[in-house]
């Protein structure tokens, strides 16, 4: 219901009850108080000493500029440092941002842990993050197209053609990220799309002859990849990793995608959020964007390749942690747990987490993050957790320890075995690398036009910016 059909008093009493469950904002005689007025609300704030008390201050502050507030004069003496007339039309913007930066859109949280070893997801993301480099720089001296575009769009058109409206299916991929993708490379010439015809409703999408070149130069680098990983663990060792991703694979509910990837160019996450609702099933189906496809699970995972296993367990861990309502495994894995109660330099939380301090990049719009106001170029900026976003972090040890038990109950001696040769194979990769593949970095324009071809085989792939050590170098010590 809009703010001009609900009356002033119901919104005056939600605000009062979110400002007692805000961390940081006071309340009581002489605390924060909203008042409904012909015109909308007055609100008026006090907020309590050390850093919940500044980091309330500074997303009230951000949430009121967004509802365009009139800020009011502050009395002298009064303990209230901040006084807002909030206009009737704007009252709802407001009051459903300030549940959204609170931890109220979360389930309770979880007791804290330590993890004493590394978690299932990451190993799982070291596995799949070592294979795309190796995919990238082999020295063949052959010209490819990156893991995630091959796995997303080249493998899945068939060579008669495959209409272009169920590419997303074949994929497991948001039609965004699909409609976006195939205009890229169509303008670089690997594939055509035909329109509709008289005779044909839909359009058709076909590789072109560079198409198939490329899309047959990553079949092959892959199997050389493989069977260099074979040559440089052991045999043995890859087989049994093969079975154990594939007994897990073959026992998911849902098709999943061959290359994790994010929902768009402003979202990392798999499925897009909640806008439709999980549905406990059978089949099991999480909550998603419209534009997220649910495809039931056919056949087996025996003739599949080495990373679309691992890029599949790990999104089914993925989808396991992000059903508990508790944040995005992503977001806590590369970013929170590494912010602590006292907050980050934003020059830190800039290279860890895209905070990019002008209230316009994702974390500060979505209310995960405050910014200590300042020059921009000021990268001494402190940047704090929104409440929600420590009750994520918080949350991570023992959620990722928890579906990772469940695991081993659903899933026995595979979910064992997995951990068990994806730990053997740690000391092997670089100390740097990322906790969590990049899903989205690949989609950028310039990357398009400039790396999706790795004709240098000694270049960084362009789908790989979490994967250079800059993000761990940045992390607190």
């Amino acid at each position: 219901m809009s703010a001009s059909r609900t009356p002033a008093r119901d919104w005056q009493d939600r605000l009062q009850r979110s400002f007692a469950e805000f961390p940081g904002i006071a309340t009581g005689p002489r605390g924060s108080r909203v008042t409904a007025s012909a015109t909308g609300i007055e609100a008026t704030f006090a907020f309590e000493d050390g850093v919940d008390g500044r980091t309330a201050e500074l997303l009230v502050a951000y949430l009121m500029q967004r509802a365009e507030a009139t800020a009011g004069d502050e009395a002298e003496g009064d303990a209230a440092p901040a006084r807002y007339h909030v206009a009737a039309e704007r009252v709802a913007r407001f009051a459903r941002g300030l549940d959204y930066a609170s931890a109220r859109i979360l389930a309770p949280a979880h007791t804290q842990r330590q993890l004493a070893e590394p978690t299932l997801p990451a190993l799982l993301s070291h596995a799949l993050v070592a294979f795309t480099c190796d995919y990238a720089t082999l020295a063949d001296n052959a010209r490819i197209p990156s893991l995630p575009v091959w796995s997303n769009i080249l493998r899945v058109i068939d060579a008669g053609g495959t209409e272009s409206r169920d590419i997303a299916d074949r994929a497991i991929v948001s039609r965004r990220t699909i409609r976006m993708t195939l205009a890229a490379l169509q303008r670089i010439g690997w594939l055509r799309v035909d329109g509709a015809t008289a005779g044909r409703r839909r359009k058709s999408v076909h590789l072109t002859a560079a198409g198939r070149t490329f899309e047959a130069a990553a079949r092959k680098r892959i199997d050389a990849v493989e069977e260099a990983w074979r040559e440089r663990f052991g045999a043995p060792r890859i087989d049994g990793l093969r079975r154990a991703l594939t007994a897990i694979a073959d026992d998911l509910e849902l098709a999943l995608p061959w290359y994790l990837t994010g929902y768009g160019l402003g979202d990392a996450s798999l499925t897009g959020g909640s806008y439709l609702p999980a549905e406990p099933g059978p089949p099991r189906i999480p909550a998603r964007g419209q534009e997220w496809p649910v495809v039931v699970r056919t056949g087996t995972h025996a003739a599949v390749p080495l990373p679309a296993l691992l890029s599949q367990v790990l999104a089914a861990f993925t989808l396991d942690y992000e059903g508990e309502q508790l944040g995005s495994l992503a977001w806590a894995s590369m970013f929170l747990r590494f912010v602590p109660d006292e907050g980050l330099p934003l020059a830190q939380a800039r290279t860890l987490g895209g905070v990019v301090g002008n209230g316009k990049c994702g974390p500060e719009r979505h209310l995960c993050v405050a910014v200590e106001p300042a020059k921009p170029s000021d990268g001494t900026r402190m940047v704090y957790l929104a409440p929600k976003s420590k009750r994520a972090r918080d949350a991570y040890p023992a959620l990722v320890s928890d579906i990772e038990e469940r695991w081993r109950s659903r899933f026995g001696a595979a979910a064992l075995g997995l951990r068990e040769t994806l730990a053997d194979m740690e000391a092997e990769w670089d100390p740097d690398t990322a906790d969590y593949p990049d899903t989205t970095t690949w989609l950028h324009g310039h990357l398009m036009r400039a790396n999706w071809m790795l004709s240098d085989p000694t270049q960084r792939p362009g789908n790989l910016p979490w994967h250079g050590g800059q993000r761990s170098k940045a992390r607190p010590a």
